[in-house]
């Protein structure tokens, strides 16, 4: 799901994981094809998402809301939710640890 041209460290664990997340300050991303490559600006290392990942980090930035997420990924995908919360957490868990995606505040209000 995730490539990097460093070695992610992280422990796989599936908690703790913030209710809200968006991208970090200092990353640039850009769709290219069915991929998304993602440069964090301060490490200068990029990481590829693969397909999946992409939708993942597309919803991510547009919802900011996990269970949004989850919510829209198990009316695409034929996944029972539990399965999709712990694939979403542990690429979340990566993101994170790559400093790639913060904890993000309070949903904008309309």
């Amino acid at each position: 799901m995730i490539e990097s041209s460093s070695p992610l460290r992280h422990t796989g664990s599936v908690l703790p994981c913030p209710a809200r997340v968006e991208p970090a300050d200092d990353v640039i991303f850009q769709a290219l094809h069915d991929e998304m490559v993602l440069l964090n600006m301060t490490s200068q290392e990029y990481f590829g998402l693969d397909d999946v990942g992409s939708e993942m980090w597309n919803l991510l930035v547009q919802h900011g809301d996990v269970e949004t997420v989850v919510d829209v990924l198990g009316s695409r995908y034929a996944v029972d939710q539990e399965t999709l919360r712990k694939d979403l957490v542990r690429l979340i868990g990566r993101l994170m640890d790559a400093g790639l995606l913060k904890a993000g505040g309070a949903p904008a209000t309309p």
